[in-house]
């Protein structure tokens, strides 16, 4: 699907044609029902003609023709009213009426009707959400439209090209109001006429000191008949006359746009295209001319070859180097990194000679990048792209770079009021020049206009402690100054407590972000799923391309669970990415990683009974960014929702998606609506109060609970342990006793000098070598060396470690308190599994032998805790270092009260560490 733009310059042509279309049904269906409105309305929406459908839409819906913006005039005549449609039939037609003024991009009609329909309807489209948000954010209301946004991200939990297109607008919103906290200071004046026009007036270009060139839709009449046609022409505009003229006088068969011209002014190349032409593979062409002196006319324009003009695919924009060495463009020709990405290759007097260069992930996305400018003096490439963070729209970026190497900086948004929540393309800063001139439809609900920027120096710093008011700033004329005069109000950084809560700003990561990716997560799982295996498999690629990326990993959870284990597995989760980068052979020093628990939600989450888990997967995420940063820290305060905003809408009594008729402005009603507003806060305070206290309860009870179950589950391992003990101790007697039995009954068979007689058989009586046989004494010896060796292999692996122990010297030294007999003991691996293993030592007795430390299962054991301090000694040996040094754990201590303490500890093959347990006496 081609971007806007190409819509909007031909958007009056259509108008015209739909115009005659619409008058002939109106005419037809005037004075008939509701019905035959709608029907045929819904036959135009089908065929995509969807600003005929939105006046008939709107005349079944209020009885007339539209009389908005961008939309026909007043139709005198066919403007008598029947009845007015209800219930379902009403709802059907304001959806349709929306959706079509959203499908024609009118989206200041379009808003008013999606509130409409999201007030009627009690159980909505939940698509109508993302449109709502999206025609919010294009009327500049980036609050409204993230709460939309976010109510249809809540809903639509399926990964696809809607979600990812909330998310998109989202970052727009965040990004928009960021940038209204920090405004530059430019001039923003609308060029006059003669060029601005009726029609789309764009790519404004300048060709010598009084020459201008640009583009317009503007109405012109061509044949003998004098046929009024809106096509697309290139115009020269004479700064000194005042006047303007075609670039090619003897006109063109096709439509023209884009010119870009040669230093020496004497080549020319320009879009070209035919509108009525269906199929879209070659459907633009980059066409090229030349002259023979600066006063003569161009020659016939020719088509470039398909080293520009790839066979099936199109080209457009192009841009000539002030050398006339490149040639940059726009294509979707294969090898590219989205839609339309930009080109560069190589010109020999004026024609492309070599093979196209992509320009590489610094400047192209997945989307449309477009209408590329290189300013040699600053080696600064300007150009338009949908794809990235912005206001909304085209954006215009800048990105610094060797045009030579074709190695580009990450490309940087120029922020308001350059952009603006509309389309804003063909940007072209006249050299180094504090003056530039771009397109935008900013101020117009169909066409594109050219427009004139001129930065404006500082402002002087009168105060410190000083704030701006612009809200009275001086405007003339069609000039909007950004920043006036600062008048002193209030101090600046002394916000209120919900002001900074409510301040959103984006990641710090923004501008310096080349890429970023979200992997989602299972309920209480830390494995990355096998559907978000290919998103990161073009992190991995990005990154095995370019060795001066980074990669930073920032995970979370969703609210469901103590907060303490939400940051371990949040924890988990950023490791979990890691090793799969790791894996593929990403070096773990270019991997930052980072994790928030249940901070930063996406969509609001309580834990109660309204906990969906299905849809609480957006929250269980890692965010995987990709940038030029050598040491990157992330900051996530970009919008995401907190729990603390969920509960003073709560208690202000703020409802999202709720629309109320307007009422007349008097006294009496604003009085009314005081009334109503203190009612409502007081019902919002009451049922949050009532709320925390449920919710206080809750926990307690489950506190009292998880409790009561520790203690079952603790007396239940005690006592099978001591079954278990008392089971092995008869054992071992029983076994000792036949052992026994079975020594006196061979020896008294064999031996010739034991009576026979059992009434003679002395049991007492030792049986040594003296009395007994050599073969048979020697045999009996043998088992017994046997038998000891056994019972000795503990004292055995107890005397290796200990010497072991005492070639090492000591690391570090931990204290820690407790009034517990004894202490439970949970052992990780601090960092990623890299198979460390470890042996511990507690009172001269092993506890720990040479276990593998893990990330997510805990080496445990309990260990008594004596009032004497001395015979309290742990000690912590690193039996390895595993793949990467040096072995380091978590240790995570619980006494008997349920009290925590967590001590992180770093061993290598020369230290050891010693934690002493002290008993103090309970209060």
């Amino acid at each position: 699907m081609l971007y806007r733009v190409t819509l909007l310059t031909c958007f009056l042509f259509k108008r015209i044609t739909i115009f005659l279309v619409v008058f002939f049904c109106v005419s037809v269906v005037n004075g008939q029902s509701v019905r035959a409105y709608t029907k045929r309305a819904d036959q135009l929406f089908k065929e995509k003609n969807y600003y005929g459908a939105a006046q008939l839409y709107h005349k079944a819906l209020n009885g007339n023709i539209a009389n908005g913006n961008g939309v026909l005039p007043y139709i005198p005549g066919v403007h008598k009213s029947g009845r007015k449609p209800k219930g379902a039939k009403e709802i059907y037609i304001t959806h349709q009426l929306a959706e079509s003024y959203r499908l024609y991009h009118d989206y200041q009609d379009a808003l008013p009707n999606y509130e409409r329909y999201l007030s009627l309807e009690k159980k909505p489209d939940i698509m109508a959400y993302l449109w709502y948000g999206i025609s919010l954010r294009a009327m500049n209301e980036p609050d409204k439209a993230i709460k939309a946004l976010s109510k249809f991200t809540a809903e639509h939990t399926q990964e696809d090209a809607y979600s990812a297109l909330a998310l998109k607008e989202m970052a727009d919103c965040r990004f928009n109001i960021e940038q209204q906290q920090n405004l530059q200071r430019f001039s923003i004046q609308k060029m006059p006429a003669p060029v601005n026009a009726l029609g789309s007036n764009y790519a404004y270009t300048k060709l010598n000191d009084s020459i201008f060139v640009f583009s317009s839709s503007r109405p012109d009449t061509v044949g003998k008949n004098k046929q009024v046609v809106y096509r697309s022409t290139l115009y020269q505009f004479n700064t000194n006359q005042n006047n303007i003229s075609k670039a090619f006088p003897q006109g063109l068969a096709y439509d023209a746009a884009a010119a870009q011209f040669s230093a020496d002014g004497l080549h020319i190349y320009f879009t070209g295209w035919n509108e009525d032409q269906q199929n879209e593979a070659n459907k633009y062409i980059i066409y090229a001319a030349t002259r023979s002196g600066l006063d003569a006319p161009w020659d016939a324009p020719y088509p470039l070859d398909t080293l520009v003009n790839a066979k099936g695919h199109n080209a457009r924009h192009p841009f000539v180097t002030r050398d006339g060495k490149f040639l940059f463009f726009a294509s979707d020709r294969p090898g590219g990194m989205g839609k339309y990405d930009i080109w560069k290759i190589a010109l020999e007097d004026g024609l492309p000679t070599g093979t196209p260069d992509n320009l590489g992930a610094a400047i192209n996305t997945s989307e449309d990048d477009v209408a590329p400018v290189f300013i040699a003096d600053s080696a600064l490439l300007y150009f338009s792209s949908n794809g990235r963070v912005g206001l909304g729209g085209m954006d215009i970026y800048k990105s610094k770079g060797n045009i030579v190497t074709n190695q580009w900086n990450t490309a940087q948004n120029l922020g308001l009021p350059i952009n603006s929540v509309k389309d804003d393309i063909y940007y072209n800063s006249i050299g180094d020049a504090d003056t530039a001139y771009f397109t935008s439809d900013r101020e117009s609900p169909c066409c594109l206009e050219v427009f004139q920027s001129i930065k404006l120096p500082p402002l002087p710093d009168t105060s410190k402690e000083s704030a701006i008011d612009t809200s009275k700033a001086n405007q003339t004329d069609n000039t909007t100054v950004q920043n006036a005069p600062p008048v002193i109000t209030v101090p600046v950084n002394k916000l209120s407590d919900e002001e900074q809560m409510r301040r959103h700003i984006l990641d710090s990561l923004n501008n310096a972000t080349v890429k970023r990716v979200s992997v989602n997560f299972d309920f209480y799982k830390a494995k990355v799923r096998s559907e978000d295996r290919n998103s990161l498999d073009t992190i991995i690629q990005l990154l095995k391309e370019n060795s001066e990326l980074n990669v930073v990993i920032g995970s979370f959870t969703d609210c469901k669970g103590k907060f303490e284990l939400n940051l371990r597995l949040s924890k988990a989760r950023s490791l979990a990415v890691k090793m799969y980068l790791i894996k593929h052979h990403i070096n773990a020093s270019r991997i930052n990683v980072d994790f928030y628990g249940e901070q930063h939600l996406i969509l609001p989450c309580k834990d109660d009974d309204t906990y969906d888990t299905a849809q609480q997967i957006v929250n269980r995420r890692s965010d995987v960014i990709v940038t030029r940063s050598k040491n990157p820290k992330w900051v996530p305060s970009g919008k995401e929702l907190d729990i603390d905003q969920i509960l003073d809408d709560i208690r202000n009594g703020r409802r999202p998606y709720r629309f109320e008729p307007d009422e007349p402005t008097t006294k009496s009603n604003n009085n009314l609506k005081a009334e109503r507003q203190l009612l409502r806060e007081e019902k919002a305070r009451a049922r949050a109060e009532h709320l925390a206290e449920v919710r206080a309860e809750k926990k307690l009870k489950q506190h009292k609970q998880e409790e009561a179950a520790r203690l079952r589950r603790a007396k239940k391992v005690r006592e099978a342990a001591e079954h278990k003990a008392r089971l092995q101790a008869e054992r071992k007697a029983k076994r000792a006793e036949a052992y026994k039995q079975k020594n006196q009954q061979t020896v008294a068979d064999t031996n010739p000098y034991v009576t026979a007689k059992p009434s003679k058989v002395n049991n007492n009586a030792a049986i040594t070598k003296n009395n007994i046989p050599p073969h048979i004494g020697n045999e009996l010896l043998q088992k017994d060396k046997k038998i000891a060796t056994l019972d000795s292999i503990s004292q055995i692996k107890s005397r290796l470690l200990l010497t072991a122990i005492n070639h090492r010297s000591i690391n570090q030294v931990f204290t820690v308190y407790t009034t517990s007999d004894s202490v439970h003991v949970d052992l990780y691996d601090n960092g990623t599994f890299d198979h460390d293993s470890v042996s511990v030592i507690y009172n001269s007795e092993i506890v720990v032998y040479k276990q593998e430390l893990k990330t997510d299962r805990a080496i445990t054991f309990k260990v008594p805790v004596e009032p004497n301090e001395k015979k309290n000694e742990m000690i912590f040996f690193a039996e390895n270092l595993g793949d990467i040094p040096p072995n380091s754990a978590l240790l995570v201590i619980t006494d008997d009260q349920g009290k925590r303490t967590e001590v992180s500890i770093s061993n290598d093959l020369m230290h050891n560490t010693i934690i002493y347990f002290v008993k103090l006496k309970k209060q």
